[in-house]
């Protein structure tokens, strides 16, 4: 069965490349002891689901943009 032409179904452009494991992931410890925040965006392409972007938001470093960004993600 062919594909239509303009399908993004397939794999994206530069998955063929090879790219470095990514980092173990971890939660930071602020200096206030409590952990930072961890949200994430859903990604779709044309209709299709790509998967979650997850993102740690550095509360301690920039508050103001952490919470931003965190509301930006629940909406």
């Amino acid at each position: 069965e062919e594909e239509e032409a303009g399908d993004l179904g397939g794999p994206l452009p530069d998955s063929d490349e090879e790219k470095p494991p990514p980092p173990e992931a971890s939660i930071s410890e602020p200096s206030t002891g409590a952990p930072n925040p961890v949200v994430w965006l859903e990604v779709q392409v044309a209709d299709k689901s790509r998967g979650r972007l997850h993102f740690e938001l550095f509360k301690d470093l920039a508050p103001n943009a952490a919470e931003s960004f965190r509301q930006l993600c629940i909406g």
